[in-house]
């Protein structure tokens, strides 16, 4: 989903676009913010007092500057598991970079887009 597509456009400038869906950018926010704190814990293997370094590390924020890939980004509004802040920083970042990006952001939607069939 999101995050894997986040993380491959830090990687590569092989594909002409990019979608992400609800993708994480900054596992401390996310930690904090979402409905399953301990989901990112255990991916990452420990809380961010625990392993600052790590979370660092996985974060896509910190590597955003290697971004060149057109990127649209959706989100829903309501989302707990991956809240809209996470793509809303993304949109920022990837436009302060002069990176052509778009956010459609849902407005009553969570993290699968199911209230409204026109918008999944």
């Amino acid at each position: 989903g999101g995050f894997l597509t986040n993380w491959l456009i830090t990687q590569t400038t092989r594909f002409n676009a990019a979608v992400s869906g609800a993708g994480p950018v900054e596992h401390v926010s996310l930690w904090g913010l979402m409905d399953m704190p301990v989901i990112i814990a255990s991916y990452i293997g420990g809380y961010p007092w625990e392993i600052p370094e790590t979370y660092y590390k996985e974060s896509i924020m910190f590597k955003l500057g290697y971004v060149q890939t057109p990127t649209h980004i959706v989100s829903g509004a309501n989302d707990l598991r991956v809240p809209p802040s996470e793509s809303l920083t993304l949109e920022r970042g990837l436009h302060y970079l002069g990176v052509p990006v778009k956010l459609l952001l849902f407005p009553n939607e969570g993290h699968d887009l199911t209230i409204n069939p026109w918008h999944g």
